[in-house]
Parts: C-alpha cells; structure tokens; sequence
C-alpha cells in the first residue's frame, strides 16, 4: 500500500480477503471524519449506512440509559465500527464518542459494495469469512442455551 494511513484497513479483520488493490480504493474513496475530544460518533439505535475505521485516537462505546451513559469498552486505531452497516441497513445497538481527536474512514455501503464486485474472489472469501463467524456464534449461543436449560453442572449453585 502506498499510502500508510492506508495500510491500517489491512489490520482489520473484516479486511483481511480484501487485496490491497481493494484497500486502496476503500481508503481513497472513502470519507475522511474528524472528531474533538468528546464529540459523538453516533448514538444507539442510529441506522448504520456503513462503517468506520479508527485511523487514529481512541473512542468509547457506550450505551444510553435515559440520560446517563453507560461505558461499554475503549476503541482503538484498526478498529472497525459498524461491520454489519457495510453489508445492510442495521440499527446501531450503542453509541461511540471521541475520548481524545479522533480520525476515522467512513465506508458508506455503497461504495464498499461496489469494491466487492470488483474483486468477486475476495468477496467469496468474505462471505466464507462472515459465515464462519456466524457458525461460531450460534454454537456458543446452542451451548449457553443448552446450559441453562440443564442447570448449572455439578458443584456450582
């Protein structure tokens, strides 16, 4: 990659089929944001039209409860924020600020979409990709399921 705020969407997971071909063009059509200490990313239940890598700074996640906010966890650079808003139109389930400035690429669906079709073999891997970490959940989920309908095991009430 030639440029090296570029090179960062190669650390994302989500990314990683991507080539760099791919990555550059999600980088050089994105859109560039800059947050001040405190500003708001977004707020829960915002529809996510796509997604947004952390270049630099931290940011927090947080939910709303009324109006206290309720710190879920810190978000630093090579993050990926709204993976699922990349691919359809979903309801963000919190919100993120900026704990110090913050810049970010915003991928709007669209574009990424349209970087996928381009490059059909990393979409593929994608799509296996996004599959198996499905499979993966749902698993835990069949066992925490299967674990509370039996009780707690032996020794543990």
């Amino acid at each position: 990659m030639s440029d090296p705020s570029a090179a960062i969407l190669r650390e994302v997971p989500a990314f990683e089929a991507l080539p760099d071909a791919a990555l550059q063009a999600l980088f050089a059509d994105g859109e560039a944001v800059t947050l001040r200490t405190g500003e708001t990313l977004f707020k829960t239940g915002e529809t996510a039209e796509g997604g947004h890598v952390l270049l630099a700074g931290r940011l927090e996640l947080f939910l709303e409860q009324g109006a206290r906010r309720k710190r879920l966890c810190e978000v630093l650079p090579g993050a990926l924020l709204g993976e699922k808003g990349l691919l359809i139109a979903a309801t963000r389930p919190c919100g993120a600020r900026a704990l110090e400035s913050a810049r970010l690429l915003y991928i709007p669906r669209p574009l990424f979409l349209a970087v996928l079709a381009d490059f059909p073999q990393a979409a593929q891997a994608l799509r296996d990709q996004f599959a198996a970490r499905l499979a993966d959940t749902i698993g835990a989920l069949d066992a925490f399921r299967a674990e509370k309908l039996s009780g707690p095991p032996p020794g543990r009430r």
